[in-house]
């Protein structure tokens, strides 16, 4: 708010009574009581242009950098005061004709000649801070300007909607000038109108030049006493009085109605328009100007952003706040591992964060920077509801939007959050601010569950209590003692509100609502619902979640994803397990023994194996080889199977019994593979857990795996060296109650169905692949879930992965990825 706009005073439309026209000039002293009233109604027009002059001229007006850089400010003890700016023998010169002022009508007011002006400004209200404007009003009425003495040198003030002007040829005038203010759209009243009240305008002895449409003539005005309401000003209304001395005779102008008073052509409507368009007026008009609603409006609002600033850094701190190991550690668990319907509260008490300097916390897609300076004694609790995990660092998959609440209490001290798009700011010196944060959660698309915190929240039971602060806006200071809130806001869409705020906020005793227009209860008056979305949606992490289903979708495509990988792992190392088992297995002295063997035209020849209820397993780690790069394979538990090996090559003398003359002349056949316990898994180098495991509880498998095998160094052409390059056909699985583990997460996973193919490594054309579908838990899903990823590894390195075998001495070379 400038203190320019205070002042200005728009030009008024006055007219002659219509009485002085076609007199001569010998005969207009006949009609001296006419004359006065001319006189008079010009008299306002020149004093409205005066003051509206004086206020905007920069060089030794009001507006000058000298005078409004130099106010002197009144205190009360109750924050309020009074600024006062003066200005001494400021010439004003307009020439033949300087625009002074145009209305929204499109009506000019034009000065003419000059005049020298002593003026005082002083506009009352409470104490800002800002030099710009050190008082804001708190009443329509708070600003006046004080002509002490206009000393006139051929001056008066004409209008495009008619000719009648009066010039001042000499002499002087004092008066004074109390423009209406009106509520601008932030609610403060900054707007100047022209809605004048005109007092003590007082003539010394001026010589002045009236002029018509059809009549010039001279009068001398020794002396006056004037008052008069431009528009509507309390209970009056286009009102003049007071008395005037015209050719030495005083004349009492007399009592006026609204059709016949200071513009006898007023009318109330046209008069209105005449300022409707004023540059940030609020409409309708309103002279209501009680400041102390607006301030804890804009407290209320800055409170709401300071609630979620203190969650979001109690939710982040890793020293003592609610990422902190040991709040981590003392986490409340409610519910089962692995199981939906779980909840884990953490809490921290007494966290001290300190921001001696400005710290900036963030800045969101459009570039809009958020800032935190001081000191904040935190206590705080997040409840987080979903799927259980067991990993202390992330105890909980949320599998709702809203699953998460941060309440968060905090001592403040000397703190203060503010953005770099905002004007305002809400500094605490002290207290104690409390509230509950529910952020709406997106899917985090590297997890594939609802994980990713957005501005999208509720904000509830927002408490403040014994709080010292200051509340800055567009350059103002207030000075603030908050006795009490309560509030509730809505940042963004939800909970069946839109950039919502409501409550009360209390002020030096006074309790007021918030907001004050109910029907205007917005959080931020600048808010795009457009813009305020596209301010965290470039997180390439983050895909919105349009309601609560999505976020359970999202991890049930994660988790069937995962198992479906893991399946494939299973039916990988249940093959290679038996194949290398002495017991009951390929290797036993009675697998080893072929079930038949048929010749073929070509003189190869192809051997069956098989098994029948083998039990592969010692129900504990298994493992079953290690790498070239140190990654081991084991097995945990049991799997039984019915399966059939069958080989096709040369007849040889030794082992193997059969030389196949193709990398895919080996194929297992999964007839029915039941499990009990039983896990599948990869210890990288260094590793003492996996990555990812399926633990299978119970279920069954079936399908074929086709090994991809290498040629062998001491028989080139014969292909019999194992790789781990496989094909996949068909696995299926059928009612599999698992726990599937990720990351040191675990969670329940019901498989009532699958039917995949899947490829490891690369080879003719195929390269580490997995489709088809999965059913879980009654649901559907085609493999991949997501198609942009339909790998079955998705760490894999062609490189890595040949270096992977290629050390082993009996082999020729690494199988080319082009089948060749």
């Amino acid at each position: 708010m400038s203190r320019d706009a205070l002042i200005r005073v728009s030009a008024l439309r006055v007219a002659l009574l219509a009485t002085l026209a076609g007199l001569s000039t010998a005969c207009v002293e006949w009609f001296a009581d006419d004359v006065a009233m001319g006189v008079s109604r010009l008299t306002v027009r020149n004093v409205g242009a005066i003051a509206t002059a004086i206020a905007a001229d920069t060089t030794c007006g009001f507006a000058s950098l000298k005078v409004r850089s130099n106010p002197k400010i009144e205190l009360t003890a109750d924050g309020r005061g009074r600024a006062i700016w003066q200005v001494s023998n400021c010439q004003l010169d307009f020439g033949g004709g300087t625009e002074i002022a145009r209305d929204c009508n499109g009506i000019a007011t034009l000065g003419h000649g000059r005049v020298r002006v002593t003026a005082e400004q002083v506009v009352v209200g409470l104490v800002t801070g800002n030099p710009e404007s050190p008082v804001a009003p708190t009443t329509a009425d708070a600003a006046t300007v004080r002509i002490i003495e206009a000393v006139f040198e051929d001056f008066g003030a004409s209008t495009s909607a008619g000719p009648e002007m009066l010039t001042a040829k000499s002499g002087s005038l004092s008066a004074v000038v109390a423009p209406r203010l009106a509520a601008s759209t932030d609610g403060i009243c900054s707007i100047t109108t022209p809605n004048v009240h005109f007092s003590d305008i007082a003539y010394a002895n001026a010589e002045l030049h009236v002029r018509s449409a059809s009549q010039s003539f001279d009068v001398a005005v020794e002396s006056s006493k004037l008052g008069a309401d431009n528009g509507r000003v309390d209970s009056r209304q286009n009102a003049i009085g007071g008395t005037i001395s015209v050719w030495g005779e005083s004349k009492t102008l007399a009592a006026i109605t609204d059709g016949d008073g200071l513009d006898p052509t007023y009318d109330a409507a046209v008069f209105e328009a005449a300022y409707a368009c004023t540059e940030g007026l609020a409409l309708p008009v309103s002279f209501s100007c009680e400041l102390e609603p607006v301030l804890a409006e804009g407290a209320a609002r800055l409170t709401i952003l300071t609630v979620g600033t203190l969650a979001k850094l109690a939710s982040a701190d890793q020293r003592c706040g609610l990422a902190s190991p040991q709040a981590l550690a003392a986490a409340v668990w409610t519910g089962t591992v692995g199981e939906p319907g779980g909840k884990v509260v953490t809490s921290a008490a007494g966290c001290e964060l300190s921001f001696p300097e400005a710290t900036a916390i963030g800045t969101d897609c459009g570039g809009v920077t958020t800032y935190v300076r001081g000191r904040a004694i935190i206590t705080a609790k997040s409840t987080i509801a979903g799927v259980l995990t067991g990993k202390t660092e992330q105890p909980v998959v949320p599998t709702t939007r809203e699953a998460a609440t941060i309440e968060v209490e905090a001592e403040l001290h000397d703190f203060v959050v503010w953005t770099s798009s905002a004007a305002g700011s809400l500094t605490f010196y002290a207290g104690t601010l409390s509230g509950a944060v529910t952020p709406r959660l997106g899917i985090d698309t590297s997890f594939g569950a609802c994980a990713v915190p957005t501005p999208t929240a509720r904000i509830e039971r927002v408490s403040l209590s014994a709080a010292s602060a200051a509340l800055e806006s567009s350059g103002c200071r207030y000075d603030l003692d908050i006795d009490g809130a309560g509030l509730e806001a809505a940042s963004g869409s939800i909970g069946g509100h839109e950039n919502y705020l409501a409550g009360t906020l209390g002020l030096g005793g006074q309790t007021y609502q918030v907001p004050r227009d109910l029907q205007g209860a917005v959080l931020d008056p600048s808010y795009d619902a457009l813009t305020f979305e596209q301010s965290f949606t470039c997180d390439p992490r983050l895909a919105l979640a349009q309601n609560d289903q999505a976020c359970a979708d999202a991890l049930s495509k994660t988790l069937a994803q995962g198992a479906a990988r893991l399946l494939i792992r299973s039916a990988g190392l249940v093959v290679f397990a038996s194949d290398i088992d002495t017991q009951c297995g390929f290797a036993s002295p009675s697998g080893m023994v072929p079930a038949e063997m048929t010749e073929r035209a070509d003189g190869q020849v192809t051997m069956r194996w098989s098994l029948d209820a083998c039990r592969v397993g010692t129900g504990a780690p298994l493992r079953l080889s290690r790498d070239c790069i140190g990654s081991e394979k084991y097995i945990d538990g049991y799997a039984t199977l019915n399966a059939v090996k069958n080989v096709t090559g040369m007849l040889t003398v030794g082992d193997p019994p059969v030389a196949p003359k193709t990398r895919d002349a080996v194929s297992y056949e999964l007839a029915a593979v039941s499990f009990s316990d039983f896990a599948a898994y990869e210890l990288l180098d260094g590793e003492t857990a996996p990555a990812a495991e399926l633990r299978i509880r119970s279920g069954t498998l079936s399908g074929t795996v086709i090994p991809i095998t290498g040629e062998a160094r001491e028989n080139p052409g014969a292909f019999y060296i194992v790789t781990p390059l496989a094909d996949f056909e068909g696995i299926r699985a059928s009612n599999i109650d698992a726990m599937l583990t990720a990351f040191g997460m675990t969670f329940h996973v019901r498989i009532d169905a699958a039917d995949l193919d899947a490829f490891n490594g690369s080879y003719a054309g195929v390269s580490n692949a997995i489709a088809g579908d999965l059913v879980l838990s009654g649901k559907r899903l085609t493999v991949p879930v997501d198609p942009n990823d339909p790998v079955l590894d998705p760490a894999f390195d062609q490189a890595q992965f040949d270096r992977s075998y290629a050390c082993d001495p009996l082999l020729l070379a690494t199988v080319p990825a082009s089948g060749l």
